[in-house]
């Protein structure tokens, strides 16, 4: 009774690699409730896993998070988006229509987003003939599989264009 290897555990639709690298200006705390929002409402489990700022010596600083979505699909698999950010930031003041100060981030930002659906295949372990129990299951619902590979493949790309189109709010200042 060994390994399961006759499955993937992890099935990659999107590799965390698609980058979206824009110069502007954002208000954080806008940003972080869209992309909650946009993440409840899909029904994802939203948890920032790893944020960090690096202050440098010239003001600027250095931005650094990853944000991580988990949507539990049925007992065999669970969706999983990732937004990673690195940014090189300096704040500035900016005067809103209302009147009123808002303190936003200019300077680069690069996210890059990754999906993929992690497969319960611990269900197998320690059971007679393991590995050709989850071959076979995995035989049986096929389409199921594929089905939901389609299904998180879309709400990946409708988050990357959500943020697309979050980043845009704020185009880059005219010089």
């Amino acid at each position: 009774m060994g390994k399961i290897t006759s499955v993937n555990a992890i099935e990659t639709l999107v590799p965390m690699g698609y980058k979206i690298k824009v110069k502007t200006m954002t208000y954080f705390d806008y940003l972080y409730k869209e992309v909650f929002f946009w993440m409840q409402h899909y029904g994802y489990d939203w948890k920032e896993i790893n944020y960090g700022i690096i202050d440098f010596p010239n003001g600027g600083s250095r931005l650094e998070f990853l944000w991580r979505g988990i949507k539990q699909e049925d007992d065999y698999s669970t969706y999983i988006i990732e937004c990673q950010l690195a940014a090189g930031v300096s704040d500035v003041k900016v005067k809103m229509e209302s009147g009123k100060e808002a303190k936003m981030k200019s300077g680069t930002h690069e996210f890059r987003i990754g999906a993929y659906i992690k497969k319960n295949i611990d269900m197998w372990e320690g059971k007679p003939f393991a590995d050709t129990q989850a071959k076979l299951y995995e035989m049986m619902i096929r389409d199921r599989l594929e089905e939901q590979k389609d299904d998180l493949y879309k709400e990946a790309h409708k988050f990357i264009d959500h943020l697309k189109a979050l980043l845009q709010y704020y185009p880059e200042p005219e010089k």
